[in-house]
């Protein structure tokens, strides 16, 4: 899907989501986003995400996750409760964060925390869960009630989560987490291993490079380098974002200066329409290794 493309969908959208806005009857709007909602989502989220990912455009954050967020927060508005639109703003939010964290620290980190709220309250459709929460449960105890309807916000839930903590090690209070983020990625590898091409596989390979094996939360270099494996071969080598990753977090764990030059000049130089179902996550990875290359001298 090309950017002018992407612009004229955006435009349709907002236009007659800002008309119902101002339009008066909030009955009406209700009903109306009802009945479009669960039109737009009837071949279900996964499928949606499917499209998503094939999108092709240069100008990635504003066009793409930018514009697309926009109008799912919008329509959010009004069916705060929908699984569907939360899951997706939990996605959008997260791949967001990843793409201007190292613009503005500040703003990324707001972004995560929006992503594991949006997350959760896709998660908290499911009553037994949501039930659990409410009695003070934790969720790595909860995850078994989550089916494979839910393997999205569990995965986007974790990864905007996640994230969050690994942009900010110093905060404790977070770290204490990771035991529930992790048991959503594991609940979510669990039901489909192979989700969006091994996405859930990547994260799990950066946390275990990010946790000391100490910590005793299965961290550690070799635990990293068999989960990166794991993911690249899951994706069947087509899609880049695990590379990305694991130069990022695996190799300048371990100093190794010249693995991360070829991973992160391999995918910097990865052809535009390489595979098309991952067009996203290698546009994505391809942002993410330009930034670190130009930042390696932080870690080496």
């Amino acid at each position: 899907m090309k950017c002018g493309r992407v612009r004229f969908i955006v435009g349709v959208f907002l236009v007659v989501t800002l008309f119902m806005v101002v339009s008066g009857c909030t009955a009406f709007q209700t009903r109306i986003l009802n009945y479009g909602v669960e039109t737009f989502f009837e071949k279900g989220e996964d499928a949606l995400i499917r499209h998503i990912l094939e999108i092709d455009c240069d100008r990635l954050a504003n066009d793409g996750i930018g514009g697309a967020a926009l109008i799912t927060i919008l329509i959010n508005n009004f069916l705060g409760d929908h699984k569907a639109i939360n899951t997706l703003n939990s996605l959008f939010y997260a791949a967001y964060g990843i793409l201007i964290e190292y613009e503005d620290l500040k703003h990324a980190m707001y972004l995560y925390k929006k992503s594991r709220e949006y997350g959760m309250t896709a998660l908290k459709t499911n009553k037994k869960f949501r039930e659990g929460l409410e009695k003070g449960i934790k969720i790595h105890k909860l995850v078994h009630y989550l089916g494979e309807e839910y393997k999205g916000p569990l995965l986007f839930t974790a990864l905007g989560w996640g994230m969050q903590v690994m942009l900010g090690p110093d905060d404790m209070f977070e770290l204490v987490n990771m035991p529930d983020i992790i048991a959503m990625v594991d609940r979510s590898i669990e039901l489909d291993e192979e989700y969006l091409y091994g996405l859930g596989l990547t994260f799990k390979g950066a946390y275990y490079a990010f946790v000391p094996e100490f910590i005793g939360l299965g961290g550690g270099p070799e635990s990293s380098k068999a989960t990166f494996d794991k993911a690249k071969k899951v994706s069947d080598g087509m899609v880049f974002l695990a590379d990305t990753f694991r130069a990022r977090y695996w190799a300048t764990l371990m100093k190794d200066e010249e693995m991360f030059d070829i991973l992160l000049n391999k995918t910097v130089e990865l052809p535009r329409n390489y595979f098309r179902e991952g067009t996203l996550l290698n546009e994505l990875a391809r942002w993410k290794a330009g930034e670190y290359l130009r930042d390696k001298y932080e870690w080496f």
